[in-house]
């Protein structure tokens, strides 16, 4: 069941506390707890409504409002990138859950909905991510993903893309193509989560078939789109597959699920090197045929 606690009003999220039910009249089901407004929030949210309509906003036609709301979700979605630098600044466990609820509207098969997310932070976090780097640091060679990574013998043009992230990445950060002792610093920073407060670990029920990882990374997708418009970023980090038996170690993940990737969440360091960096996407004649189409 979805429950809103809060009401939107003049940009920002107002709580009063009570809440009603939304019944469905078919069956009688509860559909959701809607939040109720006092007078105090009614007469606020008048008053927004009409500051914004005195303002520009009031002399724009709706065609012009709807070209709004494109030129926002197209910029939420061009601006989110993997962060791998973060900053210290709290996230609340509120925040998370209401970005859960939106990611959970995500579209799968036959709505099996067969993804699980496994989120952590605090000192609980700070445990993982010492377990992460002392077995990276002591025994990296004994750990192995439950599905590679990487396809044997990567073919092109998905091996050139991989070469063109590590030239385009580590050469804004200065470390050269030869440097792997760097390099392997760098790669480290995957197992404290680039310094970011959470982390979560997305997982499939290993008994599905393939057709539900692309289900779990609707889902992921989904979830880094909904922090993104409430100015959180994250990272998806394929790499600490690599040492899926740590995390269950910490983590109440049962042999039935596969961990699909790792996420790193937070606000980023907008001062660092890497917020700066932008790798290259391909253009859609690339990517896509359309057929029958003039």
């Amino acid at each position: 069941m979805v429950k809103f606690l809060g009401n939107y009003v003049d940009g920002k999220w107002v709580e009063t506390g009570r809440t009603f039910a939304n019944i469905n009249p078919v069956n009688g089901s509860k559909v959701c707890d809607v939040s109720e407004a006092d007078q105090a929030t009614v007469d606020q949210a008048v008053k927004g409504a009409r500051a914004a309509m005195a303002g520009e906003w009031g002399s724009m036609s709706t065609v012009d409002r709807s070209a709004l709301g494109l030129q926002a979700f197209d910029q939420l979605v061009t601006t989110r990138r993997s962060i791998r630098r973060f900053t210290d600044r709290p996230v609340s466990k509120k925040l998370l859950l209401e970005i859960l609820d939106i990611a959970g509207r995500a579209p799968s098969n036959s709505n099996m909905q067969p993804w699980r997310v496994y989120v952590v932070g605090g000192t609980a976090k700070d445990k993982l991510a010492q377990a992460l780097s002392d077995a990276h640091q002591q025994s990296p060679a004994d750990y192995q993903p439950e599905r590679p990574m990487y396809a044997p013998n990567l073919p092109a043009p998905y091996s050139d893309r991989l070469q063109l992230f590590g030239r385009v990445f580590y050469g804004a950060l200065g470390i050269d193509r030869a440097d792997m002792e760097a390099r392997g610093r760098y790669i480290a920073r995957n197992l404290i989560f680039f310094d970011a407060p959470i982390a979560a670990f997305f997982t499939v029920d290993r008994r599905m078939e393939v057709n539900s990882w692309f289900d779990c990374g609707l889902f992921a997708q989904t979830f880094m789109l909904a922090a993104k418009a409430r100015g959180l970023d994250t990272c998806a980090q394929i790499f600490l597959t690599k040492y899926h038996t740590v995390v269950r170690r910490h983590l109440p993940i049962d042999e039935t699920q596969i961990i699909a990737c790792g996420m790193s969440i937070g606000y980023a360091d907008t001062s660092s090197v890497e917020y700066t960096i932008d790798i290259p996407r391909i253009p859609v004649n690339e990517f896509a045929s359309i057929v029958g189409l003039e």
